[in-house]
């Protein structure tokens, strides 16, 4: 078996256009459990390969879609905290030390945050909200509670 090319997201434009992408295929076929579905998933590569003749594979972009999606749950519980802690000009967190060193203990993706800001939080909020849980009366298509509506 061949070693895989490691994939550089950061490629001017395609993080973009893979949210964009999945966006779409979501409105469009809707999601199979908290994910996209594999004929979506080919669409999205094939938008990429179009687009950015960026070349890439099902399990890299679902790996990538679930890397956002930790990073958008941790960018949401930051900005939800109290005090006044997210500048959305910047769209960064402004914590001490000591804040960073707790929330990294307690969210992996955390770190993440404090190096690099979540990028198009507008398009992450369209593709996560509502399929990520924050913790807080949260429920989901999965859930055993009650739907809050019921």
């Amino acid at each position: 078996m061949a070693k895989r090319i490691r994939i550089n997201w950061k490629q001017e434009g395609v993080e973009k256009t893979f949210l964009e992408a999945c966006v779409h295929q979501i409105t469009v076929n809707g999601r199979e459990g908290s994910s996209l579905k594999q004929a979506s998933w080919k669409t999205v590569a094939e938008n990429l390969k179009t687009q950015h003749n960026f070349i890439v594979e099902q399990r890299q972009m679902k790996n990538h879609y679930d890397f956002l999606k930790g990073k958008f749950a941790a960018w949401l519980k930051l900005k939800n905290k109290t005090g006044n802690v997210y500048d959305p000009v910047t769209n960064s967190f402004n914590l001490s030390e000591e804040e960073w060193q707790i929330e990294m203990k307690s969210n992996k993706y955390v770190e993440a945050l404090r190096s690099a800001p979540l990028a198009f939080p507008e398009l992450c909020c369209q593709l996560f909200e509502g399929s990520t849980s924050n913790g807080f009366d949260s429920w989901g298509p999965s859930s055993t509670l009650p739907h809050p509506s019921e």
